[in-house]
C-alpha cells in the first residue's frame, strides 16, 4: 500500500513539474522571435513578434522588441509608436528607453529624446547625460538653421 501511495505522489509531482515548466504559446513565439532577432533576421523577427502580439496585444516586451526590429532596420519613425506603447504599458528595460530616445533623436524630436535620455541616466549616468547634452546641442543647431 505504501508503495502505491509513493508512486501516485511521484506521478503527481512529475505532472505538476511538467505543467509548470511548459511554455505558453506566446512565450514559445517570443523565444523564437528573440532567436531570429539575435541572428539579425529583423524582418523575420518582426513577423514573429506580430504573431505574439495577435495573441497578447498588450505584451510590453513584444512591443519593445518589435520597435527594436524597426530601429535596427533603420525605420525609426515606424519604431516610435511601439516604443511609446511598450513604455506606457510598463516596459522598464533601460535599453528600450535608450533606443526609444535614439529613435526620437533620429526623427528630430530632441526634447522628447532628452526626456528619455535623462530617464536612461538613472541606469547609466555618463551615457545618459552625454546624450541628453547632445540633444541640447542638436536643438540649438536646429533653431539656428544648421540642421
Amino acid at each position: 500500500m505504501n508503495i502505491k501511495i509513493h508512486i501516485v505522489c511521484a506521478l503527481l509531482l512529475l505532472a505538476v513539474a511538467y505543467t509548470t515548466s511548459a511554455q505558453t504559446p506566446v512565450e514559445e513565439t517570443l523565444r523564437r522571435a528573440d532567436t531570429q532577432f539575435d541572428l539579425y533576421a529583423y524582418n523575420t523577427a518582426l513577423n514573429t513578434y506580430n504573431e505574439a502580439l495577435k495573441t497578447d496585444p498588450n505584451n510590453s516586451y513584444a512591443l519593445g522588441r518589435k520597435a527594436d526590429c524597426y530601429f535596427q532596420l533603420n525605420r525609426p519613425s515606424e519604431a516610435l509608436p511601439f516604443y511609446d506603447r511598450a513604455v506606457t504599458l510598463g516596459q522598464k528595460d533601460a535599453e528600450i528607453m535608450f533606443r526609444y530616445a535614439q529613435a526620437l533623436m533620429q526623427t528630430g524630436d530632441y526634447a522628447g529624446a532628452k526626456r528619455w535620455f535623462n530617464q536612461y541616466a538613472a541606469t547609466n549616468p555618463a551615457a545618459g547625460q552625454h546624450y541628453a547634452a547632445m540633444c541640447d546641442y542638436a536643438n540649438t543647431l536646429a533653431q539656428r538653421g544648421g540642421m
